[in-house]
């Protein structure tokens, strides 16, 4: 099979309409707080990793797979 020569033709400059969803997107995200349960189980396993009985993410995430 011959492969064919494609150029791809970039605009001057990108409409803003495009960043749009991306934006909106990342707003979404910052403006959600995590729960205290959450913030607390994560600096517990944050310090079990630095002692070594760290468990795979996982696992970590089976505990909250049903609230999200």
């Amino acid at each position: 099979m011959k492969k064919k020569n494609v150029e791809y033709q970039y605009p001057e400059s990108e409409p803003f309409s495009l960043h749009e969803p991306v934006m909106s997107y990342q707003q979404d995200i910052s403006s959600r707080e995590i729960p205290e349960h959450i913030l607390k189980d994560i600096q517990i396993s944050r310090e079990e990793y630095k002692k070594g009985l760290a468990i795979p993410v996982s696992d970590f995430m089976k505990k909250y797979k049903d609230e999200l």
